[in-house]
């Protein structure tokens, strides 16, 4: 049997969504995000290094040399190889521009499990909160993405993204049922999306990667800078006695685990381990930069940050 993914959760419904005090202190904590230049982290540094627009302008950051034409500044001449070829040339920046942030939260039925403090889907929900607010508060250009198993939805605008990614009412459950026949898969989302990203982008995922397929990951990896946030329940890394547990595998066939019993509970933990694992390699072989969140983290503003310059 799979276990690939799980759908049946054991905590109550109304903990997937943010009500508005979590939401107001998560922006608040997006003012605290880490920046490459405030962080001493070797990958933090070289992943802002790929944010620079390829488009040439009066930026700062140098770009390359060629022959001098009419009109050129003649204080942008390379001075040092112009004596050395015996012909004029300048220098040429790259523009300076803004890199976009872009984000695709998970929120496929595979993130319906948690079994203490959350839902992996509400702990996607927070990382997306935290990234979208110091985005803006940073100014950054935004994009994003909702995946679900029936649909992939864009936004431009980081409000309207958080609205239909929470879409919190107290007395409104939102509806997990198939609304068509055609499931998208983690793979053609990707593939859709890439020819949306600019090469300056941070491309931000947060999921439990069910799913996942390298060749597309790879795909995206040759064309823009990756953040991967793997969302994972610690039921999934230590399954605790808890008494009965019910879930469906991906093939909706329902699982009962009595997590008193030690051999079950050994044999669950090491299964889902080898997935886990398994996911997390697929991801580091590409050289894609790496974040384990768990779902009962509280902090996780202190595992984010932003490959730019701080403004404040």
């Amino acid at each position: 049997m799979s276990l690939s993914f799980f759908k049946r959760s054991a905590l109550p419904t109304e903990t997937r969504w943010l009500n508005q005090k979590e939401l107001h202190d998560l922006q608040a904590l997006a003012e605290k995000i880490n920046t490459s230049t405030a962080a001493s982290d070797k990958q933090q540094t070289q992943q802002a290094g790929q944010l620079n627009s390829r488009i040439l302008g009066s930026g700062n950051d140098y770009a390359e040399s060629r022959p001098y034409q009419n009109g050129d500044d003649p204080r942008s001449i390379n001075w040092r190889l112009s004596a050395r070829s015996q012909e004029t040339f300048v220098k040429t920046y790259y523009a300076d521009s803004r890199p976009t942030l872009a984000i695709l939260l998970d929120q496929r039925k595979a993130m319906l499990f948690g079994t203490r403090k959350r839902l992996k889907i509400n702990q996607a929900l927070r990382a997306s909160v935290l990234l979208s607010k110091a985005g803006v508060i940073h100014g950054l250009d935004f994009k994003a993405w909702v995946l679900t198993d029936h649909s992939l939805e864009y936004f431009d605008n980081s409000d309207a993204f958080l609205l239909k990614a929470n879409k919190y009412e107290a007395t409104q459950e939102r509806d997990f049922s198939a609304s068509s026949n055609a499931n998208v898969c983690f793979g053609s989302a990707l593939k859709e999306i890439r020819p949306q990203l600019a090469t300056d982008s941070l491309f931000y995922i947060i999921s439990d990667f069910s799913g996942l397929q390298k060749q597309q990951l790879a795909a995206l990896a040759s064309h823009c800078a990756i953040q991967t946030f793997h969302i994972i329940d610690p039921a999934e890394v230590s399954l605790n006695n808890i008494g009965s547990l019910s879930l469906e595998d991906s093939n909706g066939i329902g699982l009962k685990i009595e997590t008193q019993n030690d051999a079950q509970r050994v044999r669950f933990s090491s299964k889902v381990g080898a997935i886990i694992d398994s996911r997390k390699k697929t991801i580091a072989d590409l050289n894609i930069n790496y974040t384990r969140i768990m779902t009962d983290a509280d902090s996780i503003h202190t595992q984010i940050y932003l490959p730019i310059k701080s403004t404040t």
